[in-house]
């Protein structure tokens, strides 16, 4: 699996197209390095790539949730050959873009192109309307106006597919070619606008979670101004009128998350050799741990008692052994903190009688 990412990428379309884009966000992320994988995208880069391999190899799986994906993708191609981690020019309508689809697959009888996305996470993903996938159907067929394009693909179905072994979702979406020729002039539309000098910024809790400009986005840093006051210096909670607190609170994520952002901006600036001035560097505090000669000097002294028993591996670990549908048997969601949340948040309320549990009136 390619690990080079172009400055549009597929996967990033959903920031800069749809209903509420953020343009701004691609030249605001010129120059700021790629954050660490966190554990949930390792493991998927890793889930990734075994499903890969076992589709080049032709062979089959002991993990249940990759055979899974293996025996959608080989159904769902038949006798036609599986393309496999095909990276895609999408030059046509972005400049220098490309993407990688999962698996590609050309029904030539029934004239339908299948365009099939893994994904491991636990959030169900939907291929109607989704940017990305479109993005590789159109790298795959090629600009209308190249005739050996039109002439190769006019007629055919295009079938986008999504599959989330975990989570048992295996869904598709198919349209007409003719709509996917049509979603490239909306993205060359989206790219002129999001590579221009003065491309409009559009903060959202959705635009800015994974915009790796966030810390440094003057537009979130304004937003966030106007919630909190001209300084950062607001009122009590308690002097706070009911409006003002609705207003916090809708706003609490981008607020918390711009200020997470700038931090974590601030400390990178520092390490890299630009200070700001009246901060400084220090140690942070860690929790004490044993050192290398601990076990020896405490079984010494303890014998048996020196040792815990068994700890278990963490999910991500077992995920990785037995599978997430094995794992998702034996794992718990304990009752998380009561949260504030807009009345349009499909969450149920809590009910009176678990607000006096909580301590309510």
């Amino acid at each position: 699996m390619p690990n080079e990412h172009s400055e549009i990428s597929p996967s990033m379309l959903h920031r800069i197209m749809g209903e509420s884009p953020c343009p701004a966000s691609v030249r605001m992320g010129r120059n700021i390095a790629e954050p660490p994988s966190s554990e949930a995208a390792a493991l998927g880069t890793a889930l990734h790539e075994i499903a890969e391999k076992h589709l080049m190899d032709e062979t089959d799986s002991g993990d249940p949730d990759i055979q899974k994906y293996l025996d959608y993708v080989r159904a769902t191609a038949g006798l036609y050959e599986i393309s496999v981690e095909e990276k895609l020019s999408l030059n046509a309508w972005v400049p220098d873009m490309f993407g990688t689809a999962d698996a590609v697959c050309d029904d030539e009888d029934r004239k339908i192109l299948h365009v099939i996305d893994l994904k491991t996470g636990q959030h169900p993903v939907k291929p109607k309307d989704n940017f990305q996938l479109m993005a590789y159907a159109l790298g795959v067929i090629g600009p209308q106006n190249d005739k050996h394009a039109f002439n190769m693909w006019d007629g055919y179905q295009v079938a986008l597919h999504i599959a989330q072994p975990p989570i048992d979702n295996f869904t598709k979406w198919t349209v007409p070619i003719e709509e996917i020729w049509a979603f490239g002039e909306d993205l060359r539309a989206a790219g002129k606008a999001a590579l221009s000098p003065d491309s409009d910024f559009n903060s959202t809790e959705s635009n800015c979670r994974w915009c790796k400009a966030a810390g440094v986005c003057p537009e979130l840093h304004k937003k966030t101004v106007e919630v909190m006051g001209k300084r950062f210096d607001p009122l009590p909670p308690t002097q706070l009128t009911d409006e003002e607190l609705a207003l916090i609170l809708t706003n609490k994520k981008d607020i918390e998350f711009y200020l997470r952002a700038a931090y974590k901006h601030a400390l990178e600036r520092w390490v890299g050799g630009k200070p700001i001035r009246g901060f400084k560097l220090v140690e942070g505090t860690k929790k004490r741990v044993w050192g290398d000669n601990a076990k020896d000097a405490l079984v010494k002294e303890l014998g048996a008692f020196a040792f815990q028993s068994e700890k278990l591996i963490t999910i991500t670990e077992a995920t990785k052994s037995i599978g997430a549908k094995a794992v998702a048997e034996l794992c718990v969601t304990p009752k998380g903190d009561p949260s504030l949340v807009a009345t349009d948040d499909p969450r149920p309320a809590l009910s009176g009688e678990a607000i006096k549990k909580l301590g309510g009136k």
